[in-house]
């Protein structure tokens, strides 16, 4: 027997130790039986969030064939670790709770996020019937004495790595100097994720994504339809009379600054939003990159949103222990200008903001 099959067959004897170990690790530990804090800071959901997401991912994720295979709740708690920390698959499939090979880490993350994002129709929803509408209105009314918000947006960076050999590489290089998804999130007032775009790369300017988005043209229908409503964004997006901005540089103690400043106060949702976001999901973090392709890497933040939204109706609450740069998308490009009716609609507003004052 020659040395390289000797050191052939010593190497998978060794690799299949291994994997025996991993697997009766795997058997004998019950996740549910650790700690709750343990679980939360490490898998960031609770222990009832997490058997309900074991139920409903249930169909889409493939069925274990043999006994050595890797169960749903294994393949959950993979991608959980993976999605909470932004560590990489390797320390991820070290995990003494969740054992499994770097291969098979991959495996769990991608099916898992498949998985999630056909759920992503159910747990992100833009408010279409005049109940939701109404309902989101008063929370921002309430809160912050805006009239007929039905929230607030605005574009968030997510780093990932180069997708070279990619003829549409150029479209993810962002102005802060790495490669990135513009990620654009609409919130209600509860900081919850009603409106989701993750198509478009790092170079592109928060008003072009806005102008592509299907969101965008059912408001401009509603407001054709004479329907009131509209969101709050900051100066990157067009001023639309279903798109309030900020008035730039208004004079103090004037209608314009009393308005600019409740826009403010009200806007701030999306951004604590998206802080907390990435505060829960810190493989969305700027300096933690997104090992994967672009379409990929847009999956894995739809995921991330869903889990958010699941995690504030739990009421779980963020480990705020590391500090996180909310980074976002300053990318140069143009906005287009405002029509006459355009900023009537928001001098109506401002108007009645200083009247009630």
């Amino acid at each position: 027997m020659n040395a390289v099959l000797l050191r052939r067959i010593v190497r998978r004897w060794r690799q299949q130790r291994t994997n025996i170990g991993r697997r009766m690790l795997r058997d004998a530990v019950d996740p549910l039986s650790l700690d709750p804090q343990f679980f939360i800071r490490n898998y960031r959901v609770t222990k009832d969030l997490f058997v309900f997401l074991c139920n409903i991912l249930a169909d889409s994720l493939k069925t274990r064939e043999r006994c050595t295979g890797i169960s749903n709740q294994t393949k959950i708690l993979v991608a959980l670790n993976f999605l909470a920390t932004g560590s990489y698959q390797k320390p991820v499939g070290s995990d003494w709770s969740a054992p499994v090979s770097q291969p098979t880490a991959s495996r769990c993350i991608k099916e898992v996020v498949e998985a999630l994002n056909t759920l992503l129709p159910t747990f992100i929803k833009f408010p279409t019937s005049e109940p939701d509408k109404n309902k989101i209105k008063q929370g921002f009314y309430e809160k912050f004495g805006m009239p007929e918000v039905l929230g607030c947006v605005d574009g968030t960076l997510v780093a990932i790595i180069a997708p070279r050999h990619d003829p549409s590489e150029a479209a993810f290089f962002s102005s802060k100097g790495y490669h990135a998804i513009n990620a654009a999130i609409i919130s209600d007032s509860d900081l919850k994720i009603i409106g989701l775009c993750a198509k478009f790369g790092g170079a592109a300017h928060d008003s072009q994504v806005w102008s592509s988005w299907s969101i965008s043209q059912y408001l401009e229908q509603e407001n054709n339809n004479g329907k009131i409503g509209w969101l709050l964004g900051d100066s990157a997006y067009p001023q639309r009379p279903y798109l309030m901005t900020p008035v730039l540089h208004p004079v103090e103690n004037t209608p314009e600054a009393h308005y600019t400043n409740m826009h403010v106060r009200a806007r701030i949702c999306v951004e604590q939003c998206i802080w907390l976001l990435k505060a829960r999901w810190r493989c969305l973090m700027p300096h933690r990159v997104l090992h994967y392709k672009p379409a990929m890497s847009a999956k894995i933040i739809n995921s991330c949103a869903i889990l958010h939204n699941l995690c504030l109706n739990d009421g779980i609450e963020v480990d705020c222990t590391e500090s996180l740069v909310n980074d976002d998308n300053d990318a140069i490009g143009s906005v287009p200008m405002a029509s006459f009716a355009d900023e009537h609609a928001r001098q109506e507003l401002i108007q009645n903001l200083w009247g009630n004052h």
